[in-house]
Parts: structure tokens; sequence; C-alpha cells
């Protein structure tokens, strides 16, 4: 079990300590040119990784051996900026930013635990002024870009800014579950915000 079923999630971290040894055996079983990213469920860099420098590890394993595949990573956390040293030896390298808000309040709600999106997008700039292939990951597209449509433009120009080499969109697409979770914490904490909320679901929203 990685947790006692009495805490919550998102107040526990399971720590998967023999990641790179797992990796370095994967790594020798590939044939051909694969890719792998870094990482589509648990942000590589959230705090724990500070301590326990799992991902560090993982990179020095591929650059090691020499990997020839693409090795993409998608963080919130200026953390990343400690491994350029390695991200320079690995042939086929690039690394994104998920940035979902221009700052509002809807977005300091459910992201309040993660940098700012203008810590994140200086950190793109810095990544790309050190010659590293970068993009942005706008998403989920929340209210705010639909009810005032500046936002987004403001956006798309710290992003020019920053230098990216380019962006992916999302619209918000969530799972029943999610959902549920997410509506009834915005119901709770900011409730003027639930009709902006059901709005990004319409088609016109995504339209617009």
């Amino acid at each position: 079990k990685w947790h006692h079923p009495e805490i919550e999630w998102g107040d526990y971290v399971g720590v998967k300590v023999n990641a790179p040894e797992l990796l370095k055996k994967e790594l020798k079983k590939l044939s051909g040119v694969e890719s792998i990213f870094f990482s589509s469920v648990t942000d590589c860099y959230q705090p724990a990784e500070s301590k326990y420098q799992l991902t560090r590890k993982c990179l020095e394993i591929i650059a090691e051996e020499k990997y020839s595949g693409l090795i993409s990573i998608l963080t919130k956390s200026p953390l990343c900026l400690r491994d350029m040293d390695i991200f320079k030896r690995i042939k086929d390298f690039e690394i994104g930013m998920t940035v979902t808000t221009t700052e509002d309040q809807l977005g300091s709600l459910i992201e309040k635990l993660a940098p700012p999106s203008d810590s994140r997008i200086a950190t793109l700039k810095k990544l790309k002024q050190a010659g590293l292939r970068t993009y942005a990951f706008v998403g989920p597209l929340l209210p705010h870009f639909a009810s005032d449509p500046q936002n987004m433009e403001k956006l798309f120009l710290k992003l020019e800014d920053a230098g990216v080499d380019y962006i992916y969109l999302e619209h918000i697409n969530l799972s029943p579950y999610i959902k549920k979770m997410l509506f009834d914490f915005v119901q709770r904490s900011a409730p003027q915000l639930m009709d902006g909320l059901k709005q990004a679901e319409t088609e016109i929203y995504r339209k617009d």
C-alpha cells in the first residue's frame, strides 16, 4: 500500500526509490528509437524531488546510456533548472511548462501549492537562453480566457517573450470523478466563479 486509507489524496507521496535502476534495465530492452515522457500524471519536479533526486538520477542514466530517442519533460517547477547540465547531454531533448492561468482567482484556487505562472514563464526563458528546446502547455483553458480575451493575448505575449518553440492548448475535459471534485471545491471556496466554470464546458466556449 502507498498510504493509509485515512490519509487524504494529496497529503502523501509514494516515493519509487528504485526508479533509476528499473529505468536502466528497461532502456536495454528498447529496440530502435523510442521516446520517454517525464511525466504524464505526477510532476517529476515536485518538492520531494529536491530530497530524493530520482528525476535527476534517471536523466543521468539516459545521458550515460546515450539514449537516442526523444526525452520530453513537462513540469510546473523551476526546480528543473538544477538539471540543465544533464539536459544538454541528452541528444534529443525538450522541456515544457504547464501554464494554466495568468494569476486569476480560479487559478490561484486550484493551483495554490504550485509555483506562480510568472515564475514558470521566467523558467522557460532561462531554459531557452541556455539553448534548450522549450514549449508551453496551456491547459485546461479556464473561463477567464472567454470572459476576458485579453487574458489569452497577455499570456501568449509572455510566452513569445520567453522564446518557446511551440504551444499546446487543451480544453477542459474532465472525468465525472474529477469534475465533481472540482465543482464541489469551487462551490465551497468561490461560488461566484461557478457560472464561468460551467461555461468553459460549452461548445460555444470551445469555438470562441
